[in-house]
């Protein structure tokens, strides 16, 4: 699971484009690396954290999907079928069936 809160900016300076002391003295500075004299990585937090996406929606979602797939299988294949239809696999938005032992299904589908 993504985590947004923990995004950084990092940002290589040298000091002959920009000072050091600017960068640090700012509030949302987090860490400092010197790589050599002329080379620092300064990692700056966000000040504002987006949650752009909506997780807790999204599984709900996909738990819902699920068990409307799950009901279809069960409610109307399995009846209709009986043991003549096994599930291969399920994917998150369908069902594959390996077989239906049935002369012509799509008559009865109708």
């Amino acid at each position: 699971m993504e985590n947004v809160r923990n995004y950084a900016n990092v940002r290589l300076l040298t000091r002959w484009n920009e000072r050091y002391d600017a960068m640090i003295a700012k509030p949302n500075f987090h860490n400092r690396n010197v790589f050599s004299e002329n080379l620092v990585a300064i990692e700056m937090r966000k000040f504002e954290v987006k949650f752009g996406k909506s997780i807790y929606v999204d599984m709900c979602i996909l738990d819902i999907s699920k068990t409307c797939l799950y009901d279809f299988h069960h409610e109307y294949m399995a009846l209709l079928f009986r043991d003549k239809c096994k599930i291969m696999y399920t994917d998150t938005d369908s069902l594959i069936y390996m077989e239906i032992y049935i002369w012509n299904v799509y008559n009865i589908m109708i």
